[in-house]
Protein backbone atom coordinates (compact mmCIF):
# COMPACT_ATOMS: atom_id res chain seq x y z
CA UNK A 1 0.00 0.00 0.00
CA UNK A 2 1.58 3.23 -1.42
CA UNK A 3 2.23 5.68 2.21
CA UNK A 4 0.20 8.40 0.89
CA UNK A 5 -2.95 6.11 1.17
CA UNK A 6 -1.32 4.38 4.03
CA UNK A 7 -1.89 7.17 6.11
CA UNK A 8 -5.71 7.54 5.64
CA UNK A 9 -6.32 4.36 6.22
CA UNK A 10 -6.94 3.89 10.00
CA UNK A 11 -5.57 1.38 11.77
CA UNK A 12 -8.02 -1.29 12.35
CA UNK A 13 -8.86 -1.78 9.16
CA UNK A 14 -4.60 -1.97 8.29
CA UNK A 15 -5.08 -4.89 10.82
CA UNK A 16 -8.42 -6.43 9.29
CA UNK A 17 -6.52 -6.42 6.07
CA UNK A 18 -3.48 -8.06 7.13
CA UNK A 19 -5.67 -10.65 8.89
CA UNK A 20 -7.43 -11.61 5.89
CA UNK A 21 -3.87 -11.88 4.40
CA UNK A 22 -2.88 -14.38 6.81
CA UNK A 23 -6.21 -16.18 7.04
CA UNK A 24 -5.81 -16.79 3.47
CA UNK A 25 -2.71 -18.01 3.47
CA UNK A 26 -3.53 -20.79 5.97
CA UNK A 27 -6.63 -21.76 4.08
CA UNK A 28 -4.39 -22.11 1.02
CA UNK A 29 -2.00 -24.05 2.88
CA UNK A 30 -4.05 -26.53 4.43
CA UNK A 31 -7.26 -26.83 2.13
CA UNK A 32 -9.61 -25.56 4.81
CA UNK A 33 -11.88 -23.14 2.90
CA UNK A 34 -15.13 -23.33 4.17
CA UNK A 35 -16.10 -20.91 7.04
CA UNK A 36 -15.86 -23.54 9.91
CA UNK A 37 -12.89 -25.35 9.26
CA UNK A 38 -11.02 -22.08 8.67
CA UNK A 39 -12.05 -20.81 12.21
CA UNK A 40 -10.73 -23.95 13.41
CA UNK A 41 -7.17 -23.19 11.73
CA UNK A 42 -6.59 -19.51 12.01
CA UNK A 43 -8.93 -17.71 14.78
CA UNK A 44 -6.61 -17.60 17.45
CA UNK A 45 -3.80 -16.53 15.59
CA UNK A 46 -5.75 -13.52 14.08
CA UNK A 47 -6.81 -12.33 17.51
CA UNK A 48 -2.91 -12.88 19.13
CA UNK A 49 -0.91 -11.90 15.95
CA UNK A 50 -3.34 -9.24 14.69
CA UNK A 51 -5.12 -7.97 17.98
CA UNK A 52 -8.20 -8.53 16.74
CA UNK A 53 -11.42 -8.70 18.92
CA UNK A 54 -13.88 -12.04 18.71
CA UNK A 55 -15.92 -10.35 15.75
CA UNK A 56 -13.47 -8.69 13.41
CA UNK A 57 -11.68 -11.96 13.46
CA UNK A 58 -14.73 -14.06 12.99
CA UNK A 59 -16.02 -11.60 10.05
CA UNK A 60 -12.49 -11.79 8.41
CA UNK A 61 -12.61 -15.13 8.40
CA UNK A 62 -15.74 -15.76 7.09
CA UNK A 63 -14.72 -12.72 4.04
CA UNK A 64 -12.32 -15.22 2.96
CA UNK A 65 -14.21 -18.05 3.05
CA UNK A 66 -17.19 -15.90 0.77
CA UNK A 67 -13.91 -15.24 -1.36
CA UNK A 68 -12.98 -18.92 -1.73
CA UNK A 69 -16.49 -20.16 -2.33
CA UNK A 70 -16.76 -17.33 -5.14
CA UNK A 71 -13.65 -18.39 -6.87
CA UNK A 72 -14.26 -21.70 -6.61
CA UNK A 73 -17.68 -21.58 -7.95
CA UNK A 74 -16.78 -18.96 -11.28
CA UNK A 75 -14.09 -21.85 -11.92
CA UNK A 76 -16.42 -24.15 -12.47
CA UNK A 77 -18.67 -21.95 -14.95
CA UNK A 78 -15.21 -21.16 -17.08
CA UNK A 79 -14.90 -17.47 -15.64
CA UNK A 80 -11.18 -17.16 -14.64
CA UNK A 81 -11.43 -13.91 -13.88
CA UNK A 82 -8.89 -10.91 -14.16
CA UNK A 83 -5.05 -11.31 -13.72
CA UNK A 84 -4.42 -9.66 -10.58
CA UNK A 85 -1.69 -8.33 -8.55
CA UNK A 86 -0.23 -11.67 -8.05
CA UNK A 87 -0.75 -13.26 -11.36
CA UNK A 88 -3.85 -15.23 -11.03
Amino acid sequence: MPACLRACVPAPLRACDQAASAASQVAFATGATHKYALQERAYTALKVEHGLPAQPAVRVIGKVADAYSTRTSHLKKGLPGRRGRHGG
